[in-house]
């Protein structure tokens, strides 16, 4: 958990990151950094599962590497194994609820971001 860049979102809230994406097109990054919002399917790869997340990859983003970074006021799911060595931020599951995770029509996650670097 680190502070909050000033003034991106309300006063008083810690924030956690940076965390980073990779690969989502420059069209995608400047629609998450103007709506503030990060969106995420249910994993279909190796950790596959019918509950909405949000993926990310842990620290800021590397150099020369293009993509964006992020801070949340969301904490990460707790003890999750890891998104190929990420982090990741699901929906609520029958057996516990995530605060700061919505879940929105087409089965998708939604968490508040505040986008910090693109590259």
């Amino acid at each position: 958990m680190t502070e909050k860049p000033p003034g991106l979102l309300p006063p008083g809230k810690p924030m956690f990151g940076p965390y980073h994406r990779l690969g989502d097109s420059r069209e995608v990054i400047n629609a998450i950094a103007k709506t503030g919002e990060l969106l995420g399917r249910a994993p279909r790869n190796v950790f596959q599962s019918d509950i909405p997340a949000v993926k990310a990859h842990p620290g800021p983003l590397p150099e020369g590497a293009v993509g964006f970074e992020f801070m949340t006021e969301v904490e990460p799911n707790p003890g999750q194994p890891g998104w190929l060595s990420g982090v990741v931020w699901s929906g609520p599951s029958p057996d516990r609820g995530r605060p700061g995770v919505e879940v929105i029509p087409y089965d998708l996650a939604k968490i508040r971001v505040v986008v910090t670097k693109v590259r």
